[in-house]
């Protein structure tokens, strides 16, 4: 990692004296011995470029053409030609103070004959793997700390430090936010964070995910995937059987048979993911994983899943995982499935019929010729049959029809209501003024229910001519 960053100096150090160029981070120095490689490669790893920028003691240092500014622990000399137009990290206390981010003589630093503890999320965490550089240099690691914050609006001290017994002594993290007055008069125009664990040689892990949090305040950026809703699914999950038909929320499944099982990850976050899923239920679930899925993409996912399942109902629930996600909440899918031995089915449907479509006039008549008077009234007769296996709910739609298949007048038979299965009703009647233009028309009724399953006998058509 350090070779392959002081390679990326060296290239830094052709251009920047010249024109700053955009990217990612700006790591702002004074001497090169001093930089940080370790939190170079930290956010190089994150997935941002990073330019290491030289202060110059004279002219502009413009960095608003950078999404971050890291400011390490040395001493700069353009420290008070920078401002506050861009989201900025701090692991230097004097810095920091210049900045505004202290008051005078409130930044200091820490030092302990033990691995250093802060208290951070509630919980004393060790930050530091040793509490002297070396066994030959007796000099012990210093944190930097923040003093005297008080309650001042925007700074989140998000961690304690002790000197003694519940002697609190500062806050080596701090997040201060977007609009907040500093110490020196200045309002932050974008998030800052002071991270006073500098020595990054010496981290602990814990010290490492201090920092991924410190970036993540600064840059507004999280980690979060979540499963969203697929095409043709329901609640989000998608089942195809080995046919290619899609199972419909109600749908009976086969014991023992292979199904397709589609959802849909979306990374709402800010950074590259590598999402792995798993699954519960009565299912044999091969592991799948989408690797890199870029920030706001999604991608479509399915698994082969055979449903080895004993008869009866299940849900089914998919859950993505990332190592670190800011809101679960949305990471989980769940479907009702109804699962059946395949001998012992027997297939039920919806169905409604219609059938007999007639029209006669105002005394009964059958009209046969299919010749209508205009201005006069006819009643519009039709069959009603349920053929399917479950009671419904029966409405109607009726339109006549011109020649070029405009619709010119509508009407409607009244519903039928708890129609059981196996049951006709004869003759259902409406009465339709025919005060049309002479010309041929289509009478259409259609039969609706919430679901049929042979849609194809649902309407009736007849073609009249009004004179």
């Amino acid at each position: 990692m350090r070779g392959k960053f002081i390679l990326l100096f060296l290239l830094g150090l052709l251009v920047v004296p010249f024109v700053l160029a955009a990217g990612d981070v700006a790591y702002l120095y004074n001497k090169e011995k001093y930089i940080d490689y370790n939190v170079a490669g930290e956010l190089y790893d994150q997935g941002m470029s990073v330019t290491f920028v030289k202060c110059t003691r004279k002219g502009e240092m413009n960095l608003s053409g950078y999404d971050l500014v890291v400011v390490g622990d040395e001493y700069l000399s353009c420290i008070n030609r920078l401002n506050t137009d861009v989201p900025m990290i701090f692991t230097g206390a004097r810095n920091a103070r210049y900045m505004g981010l202290a008051k005078k003589y409130k930044a200091m630093r820490m030092t302990s004959n033990y691995p250093i503890e802060i208290m951070y999320d509630g919980v004393m965490q060790q930050v530091y793997t040793d509490s002297q550089y070396n066994k030959y240099v007796k000099t012990n690691i210093p944190i930097y700390l923040l003093a005297k914050l008080g309650d001042r609006e925007g700074f989140n001290k998000m961690s304690t430090s002790f000197n003694g017994p519940g002697k609190e002594i500062g806050s080596s993290i701090v997040f201060v936010d977007e609009g907040s007055e500093l110490f020196n008069g200045d309002v932050t125009n974008r998030n800052i964070c002071f991270f006073g664990i500098a020595k990054s040689d010496y981290w602990t892990d814990n010290a490492l995910e201090m920092f991924r949090d410190c970036v993540d305040f600064v840059m507004q950026k999280v980690h979060d995937v979540a499963l969203t809703e697929v095409t043709d699914g329901v609640n989000g999950i998608k089942i195809v059987d080995s046919e290619g038909g899609i199972v419909e929320d109600g749908e009976v499944m086969f014991s023992g048979e292979d199904y397709q099982v589609y959802f849909n990850v979306l990374n709402k976050g800010a950074y590259w993911e590598n999402v792995s899923f798993e699954a519960f239920s009565c299912v044999n679930w091969t592991p799948i994983k989408k690797d890199n899925l870029q920030p706001e993409t999604s991608s479509l996912k399915h698994n082969t899943v055979n449903f080895s399942c004993m008869p009866g109902d299940y849900q089914i629930m998919i859950n993505a995982m990332i190592d670190y996600d800011v809101d679960v909440s949305d990471n989980m899918v769940t479907r009702d499935i109804v699962i059946v031995n395949k001998e012992d089915y027997e297939e039920y449907a919806h169905d409604v019929m219609l059938d007999d479509f007639k029209v006669s006039d105002s005394e009964g008549t059958l009209i046969e010729d299919g010749m209508l008077t205009k201005g006069e009234s006819y009643k519009i007769l039709v069959d009603l049959t349920n053929v399917g296996d479950f009671t419904e709910d029966v409405t109607f739609d009726g339109k006549i029809k011109n020649s070029t298949g405009d619709v010119v007048d509508t009407f409607t038979h009244m519903a039928v209501n708890d129609l059981l299965a196996g049951v006709k009703k004869d003759d259902k009647a409406k009465t339709v003024l025919f005060n049309l233009d002479v010309g041929v028309y289509d009478i259409v009724v259609e039969a609706i229910v919430d679901v049929d399953d042979v849609p194809s006998n649902n309407v009736v058509l007849m073609s009249v001519e009004v004179v």
